[in-house]
């Protein structure tokens, strides 16, 4: 039995530095050569696990003071948040007060400009209303005396129609119509129609299968004072129509048209006139007008006869060489039938038209003489519905304008 070498590896393991058998002894007194590797490790190994435990503590503490750091910190970030948030409020409160205060400003303003132009428009406006009000009534009186003086000529004349044809009838007492007819035809063929003839028509013309019949005068229109056939320019076929004014069974004008017509074909007279004392009751009855149902036929009071029969031989003189054939030829200027159709506008121009216009006229007085203060009132009806109109579009214009300089307003701010 010996004792055998050995190093302490560490505290747990032995190592032999010799071969030992059973029963060697090892004796841990005289051990004197340690392995201090291990001890080394093992100190080591404690150090790094104090090191990373004082670490973890030091980490521990550090982000302990970190969070805390970091909380402070974010506290004071949000703090210093929350002061700028409410600077800028207070700021934002500021700047939309005076906004709105510019607002209402910029309003109260454009508002005093509205209201001014309102004010000046209407005021135009009515000066205008009242201007053309003015001028409407000017041109109502002046219509109205138009009008009222058309009237009192047409009055006149009606009244001169009915002395006339009161004076007439006194003319006519103890004689008819045709004879007093006669006695005035007679009084100008003595003093001028020396170139006419007015002849009683007394041949009854007709054939086995018509009425026979005549006219009452038949007046011609000689181009010399031989009143030969060859000289002859035109003719007239007159009748004479009267009645009582007490008849209860009155005729009219138109009832004779027929008959006179026929009466001027058989004579061969290029003119009818129906000299007519009828439709006495008739209002605004002109004294001269033309037939339309026939050509050349006119119907005239008795006491413008002379007038119209002296109407015709002035405008038959006038173209006496149209008439004439031979003189028509002898002209070479145009021919017959365009001398001819010459005249006849001639004749429509001054002696148709004339008489028709006349007509026309007379009505047209009495209608507008009945519609003039019918025509006054939807005058100034007009004229208030145009000024309404137009201040609705003024209005419209400046609200449309007041809103769009809030906008720019607005944006501008």
């Amino acid at each position: 039995m010996k004792k055998v070498k050995v190093i302490i590896r560490d505290k747990n393991t032995l190592v032999l530095k010799e071969d030992a058998a059973v029963d060697d002894i090892i004796d841990l007194t005289e051990v004197m050569e340690i392995d201090t590797s291990a001890i080394m490790r093992s100190f080591e190994d404690a150090k790094e696990d104090i090191y990373n435990k004082r670490l973890s503590e030091q980490e521990k503490v550090l982000e302990t003071e970190y969070s805390k750091r970091l909380l402070e910190q974010e506290n004071s970030i949000r703090r210093t948040y929350l002061a700028e948030i409410e600077t800028l409020k207070e700021k934002n409160n500021t700047l939309k007060i005076e906004l709105e205060s510019n607002v209402q400003l910029e309003k109260t303003k454009l508002q005093a400009e509205y209201d001014r132009r309102i004010f000046e428009q209407e005021k135009a406006l009515n000066e205008l209303k009242y201007h053309y009000q003015n001028e409407m009534l000017i041109k109502e009186k002046e219509i109205t005396s138009k009008y009222e003086s058309a009237i009192k000529e047409k009055d006149e004349l009606i009244n001169n129609l009915q002395r006339q044809r009161v004076s007439m009838n006194v003319k006519q007492t103890g004689e008819d119509l045709e004879s007093w007819c006669n006695n005035e035809a007679m009084q100008y063929m003595q003093n001028g129609f020396f170139n006419c003839t007015w002849e009683k028509d007394n041949e009854l013309v007709g054939s086995e299968n018509t009425k026979r019949s005549k006219a009452d005068y038949i007046f011609k229109i000689y181009s010399s004072l031989n009143h030969t056939e060859d000289t002859l320019l035109t003719s007239v076929c007159l009748e004479m129509k009267d009645e009582n004014p007490a008849s209860t069974n009155k005729q009219t004008n138109q009832y004779y048209y027929k008959a006179l017509n026929e009466n001027r074909e058989k004579k061969n007279c290029k003119y009818a006139l129906l000299v007519s004392n009828l439709e006495r009751d008739k209002p605004n009855m002109i004294p001269m007008y033309k037939v339309k149902e026939y050509e050349d036929m006119y119907v005239v009071r008795p006491a413008y006869m002379m007038t119209f029969l002296s109407m015709l031989v002035s405008l038959t003189k006038r173209f006496e060489d149209i008439i004439n054939s031979e003189e028509a030829t002898k002209l070479e200027l145009k021919s017959s039938m365009d001398l001819i159709a010459e005249f006849n506008d001639i004749k429509l121009t001054y002696l148709d038209k004339p008489l028709t216009t006349l007509n026309k006229e007379l009505e047209t007085i009495l209608k507008n003489n009945a519609t003039i203060s019918d025509a006054a009132r939807k005058i100034e009806a007009s004229c208030e519905k145009i000024a309404t109109s137009y201040i609705n579009q003024i209005t419209s214009k400046l609200d449309k304008f007041e809103l769009n300089l809030n906008r720019k307003v607005v944006k501008k701010l």
